[in-house]
């Protein structure tokens, strides 16, 4: 873990510049106009959801010296940061002297920031995350940044000795002091006393802005002390909207990527930026669907060598890549159920997966769409934590035989 005063950001963070979200912003705003600020918030949501910079706009729209009005008609919020004022070029750099972040980082790392050179070096990446992502990122994109491959990371008592420690001088140019503290999920349990104290009674105009996104890990003593905002996932549409709006997809790339991204915006850029994703995922969800469905007497030794090596492939891969091919699945076959009724004007696939589900729609019905969603749930579900995916797939393969078989039944 790190902390951070000093650093720049490519983009400037508005509420303007946030994805969707219309009733969160609004709800940050009025605690503002309202002055009724709580000194301890935590903003929860799944990753790419716009916590990160919902943050960061709170922030700078709490500290503005020059507050604008908006046609609510257009942005849906009637307020947001002037964007010009000493207070937000500050915020723009992020080199404001009251803006403090928190992250976790490997033991290592938090060493070398008793040394300034080796601190400069230290959150050099972080600035560069901000400034790829735009605040849209996930606790994988951080260690990947840091190539922290394997490494534990987390939130030491020092880092919170630290924090508490700039806090409770005055504020530099008069305003609030606003400490951003990244997945407090990753709060060392030694730690969380160091900062308790503090989050309950904080010094005057002092503003804690947590971004989590899995409450059951965070101490209890944490949450209690908090007031939760839930951030929602994110709409199809507004995600797709702007995929294509800042450059990062075509209107097919980003419409599949919106959808298989379930609501986060991060996900969905990572697709966006893979162009060969989307033809490997249906490659891959035509050779699992069909080794599985023809694996039977007449077939059994030769299909049941080409699963294994299927399995194999899949069992070789990345977590990210097994995580992503299962999202994937569970969207084709959402699709293939849509297909058989008919339902066309809702369906979402390009060319080349609508021209394989005509084939293929035909198995999938009410005889086994539940079982076969539960069981690809399932295994998403064991990847996330790190399964054995040879049986995972291999599971999920003769999970798939007996299930497609018995909906062709259905319908023959």
């Amino acid at each position: 873990m790190v902390v951070i005063t000093y650093c720049s950001i490519f983009e400037a963070m508005l509420f303007r510049d946030v994805i969707g979200q219309k009733e969160i912003i609004g709800r940050l705003l009025r605690t503002v106009l309202d002055s009724r600020i709580s000194h301890a918030q935590m903003l929860l949501g799944p990753e790419g959801t716009g916590n990160f910079p919902l943050a960061l706009a709170y922030a700078r729209f709490i500290n503005c010296e020059n507050r604008v009005r908006l046609d609510e008609e257009i942005y849906g919020f009637g307020w947001d940061s002037c964007g010009e004022c000493p207070s937000c070029k500050k915020m723009y750099n992020l080199s404001h002297p009251d803006l403090h972040f928190i992250f976790p980082l490997p033991a290592e790392l938090r060493k070398m920031k008793k040394d300034k050179k080796a601190n400069e070096l230290i959150y050099e990446p972080w600035r560069a995350l901000i400034r790829e992502t735009h605040g849209y990122f996930g606790l994988d994109d951080l260690h990947n940044t840091y190539n922290l491959k394997g490494k534990q990371t987390l939130i030491s008592a020092e880092d919170c000795t630290e924090i508490i420690e700039k806090v409770s001088y005055h504020a530099y140019e008069g305003g609030y002091k606003i400490v951003i503290i990244y997945m407090p999920e990753k709060l060392f349990y030694s730690a969380a006393p160091k900062i308790l104290k503090t989050l309950e009674e904080p010094p005057g105009k002092t503003l804690f802005l947590l971004i989590a996104q899995h409450q059951e890990m965070i101490l209890n003593t944490i949450l209690s002390r908090t007031q939760i905002i839930q951030v929602p996932r994110l709409n199809d549409k507004d995600i797709r909207q702007a995929l294509i709006s800042k450059g990062h997809s075509h209107e097919e790339g980003a419409l599949a990527a919106s959808v298989l991204a379930q609501g986060s915006y991060s996900t969905a850029l990572r697709y966006a930026r893979d162009s060969q994703w989307l033809e490997d995922n249906l490659k891959q969800f035509t050779t699992l669907t069909r080794l599985s469905f023809e694996l039977h007497k007449k077939y059994e030794l030769e299909k049941t060598q080409q699963l294994i090596q299927w399995v194999a492939f899949m069992s070789q891969q990345g977590r990210e890549y097994q995580k992503n091919f299962l999202a994937y699945t569970l969207r084709m076959f959402r699709e293939a159920v849509l297909a058989s009724y008919q339902t066309t004007e809702i369906n979402k696939m390009n060319t080349a997966e609508q021209e394989f589900m005509d084939r293929f729609f035909k198995v999938i019905n009410h005889a086994n769409i539940l079982s076969i969603t539960r069981e690809v749930e399932n295994a998403l579900y064991s990847v996330e934590r790190n399964g054995n995916a040879n049986l995972i797939f291999m599971d999920l393969c003769f999970f798939l035989n007996r299930e497609l078989r018995k909906g062709y039944r259905a319908v023959t």
